[in-house]
Order: C-alpha cells, then structure tokens, then sequence
C-alpha cells in the first residue's frame, strides 16, 4: 500500500521540470535541448510536461494544440537555465539572437532587456515571427 501511494505520488507533479541540458528532446523537433539561452517548457492541466529546445518550436506547437494550459515558460536569455513564467518576461526578434530553429527570438527579464523594440508573450504570439 505504502509503495503505490509513493508511485501515485511522484507520477503527479504539478510543477515545472528543471530541463536536463545534453538529455531532454524537444517535444516538437526532437532536437536536443542544449543551449542555455534557449528553450521552453509548457505544462498541460493534465500535468504533463513537455519540453522544448526554442520558443518557435512552443510556439508552433501552442498554435497546432490550442488548449488552455497550466504553465508556460521560458528560459532567459542570460543563459543560467531556470526557467520562468512567459507572462514575467519580454522578447525580442533580431539576428543577434541566433536561437535554435533561425527565426531568432529570445526571452529576457525586463530588467536585463536590450533596449529596441520589446513584445510581450501575447504581442509575440500574436505577430507570428
């Protein structure tokens, strides 16, 4: 009894998984999930977690599945890996951003935002780079 609710227990994460760097795929390309500047993370409200290398590749994805979900997130451009709330963040699109999959978005915290031209999670998604 005690071992099926321990089973039961770690199978209902409700939260964000940490990406595994050289380990995770990209839930929507297969490519590796490799560089720290650079990826995603959505949680579905069934709480599956699926993970992915580029904010393209979220993006795509959210437009082929529209759902309602529990979490999205994306990793800051300054490259520490943690990743955060899409809505606490601000992205820009420029050729200096050499993200994954060519269309060159990142995600920055507004505190360490370039100065140019700033979207918000809605305006990017909506512009469809």
């Amino acid at each position: 009894m005690i071992v099926w609710l321990v089973i039961i227990g770690f199978g209902c994460s409700s939260g964000p998984e940490p990406i595994l760097f050289g380990e995770d795929y990209c839930h929507y390309c297969k490519m590796g999930i490799v560089d720290k500047r650079f990826g995603a993370e959505l949680i579905t409200d069934k709480h599956r977690v699926y993970k992915f290398d580029a904010l393209e590749c979220l993006m795509d994805f959210i437009q082929e599945q529209p759902n309602d979900y529990q979490q999205i997130l994306a990793l800051p451009y300054d490259g520490t890996g943690t990743l955060k709330p899409v809505a606490s963040l601000v992205f820009a699109v420029s050729q200096e951003y050499k993200s994954p999959m060519g269309r060159n978005i990142a995600a920055f915290l507004p505190q360490a935002a370039p100065k140019g031209k700033l979207m918000s999670w809605e305006e990017l998604v909506s512009s469809k780079p």
